[in-house]
């Protein structure tokens, strides 16, 4: 509404404690949201004023809620750009680009495997979805370290299909379009840590990993039939290039299982068949513990 009157600052005042602004502030944020960096403008635009500031007033004592809030809406919005970011831009290599940024906005490390140091690791299951494209692929491997003793070591691993044509198992032109967002396990994972890095929580060791690679077709593009050992020891015959994903992850979660992690989150836009049965509403959860 505030955008729609073309408000500069808006101001909402919340009766209900810490929670109510928490929530207010996050949603200010969320809903503003917008990808418009490539939008052409027309000469009038630049006049209209624009929503600057948000204010919310709420009673004493709700100030830490409302800047983690913020610190996560930041976050989503963060995770939201690199998924809306186009093909043609975003690359494997533009999200490794983005995860040393990220590095060094928060003081955490990071490493950045190129094609070459993938091939001498053995991660040929990443290797082959990424060998029919011009932009190789990339393994990304933040790390954040809490204060105080670590009681817990968490692995988020996020498939990063820049974008996805099938292989030679190609798909109709009306299902390419938006497979930019394969890669939106990645960017939930490099949200997450945008998200602990801004808050900071102490006492965990989080590692996020990224493989990133592009699924095209060439004359070095992987084929059907072929048989390819991963980086866990398993040989896979591939009967669908457009299977891409879970091949990309098994080199990336076989290597998180040497991190020796209390728990392993693999987030990933993997398969239409979840949308079928679920709707676009209602993500599937897939998990061997109960809690």
């Amino acid at each position: 509404l505030a955008q729609q009157i073309n408000a500069r600052s808006v101001a909402l005042h919340v009766l209900r404690g810490a929670d109510a602004a928490a929530f207010a502030a996050q949603g200010f944020a969320l809903a503003g949201y917008k990808f418009d960096a490539y939008k052409t403008r027309s000469p009038g635009d630049a006049d209209k004023p624009r929503l600057e500031r948000a204010v919310v007033v709420a009673e004493s004592g709700c100030e830490a809620h409302v800047a983690t809030a913020s610190d996560l809406a930041e976050a989503v919005c963060f995770a939201r750009d690199l998924a809306n970011e186009h093909p043609g831009r975003c690359t494997p290599a533009f999200l490794a680009e983005q995860s040393v940024a990220l590095a060094g906005r928060h003081d955490m490390a990071v490493t950045v495997w190129d094609e070459d140091e993938l091939a001498r690791r053995g991660f040929n299951l990443l290797l082959a979805v990424g060998r029919g494209s011009s932009s190789p692929p990339r393994f990304i491997h933040l790390k954040y370290v809490g204060a105080g003793e670590t009681t817990r070591r968490v692995c988020l691993v996020g498939k990063g299909v820049t974008y996805d044509s099938g292989g030679y198992s190609i798909k109709l032109q009306e299902h390419q379009v938006g497979m930019h967002l394969d890669m939106g396990g990645a960017a939930a994972v490099l949200g997450a840590a945008e998200a602990v890095g801004r808050t900071k929580p102490a006492g965990v060791e989080v590692h996020f990993l990224v493989p990133a690679a592009e699924n095209l077709i060439s004359g070095s593009a992987y084929k059907l039939n072929e048989v390819i050992r991963g980086y866990g020891g398993v040989s896979v015959e591939v009967l669908n290039t457009d299977a891409e994903g879970r091949l990309i992850l098994a080199d990336a979660l076989a290597y998180a299982t040497e991190l020796d992690p209390d728990e392993i989150v693999d987030l990933a836009t993997l398969t239409g068949a979840c949308v079928v049965a679920l709707g676009t509403e209602t993500a599937g959860l897939f998990s061997n513990n109960d809690d």
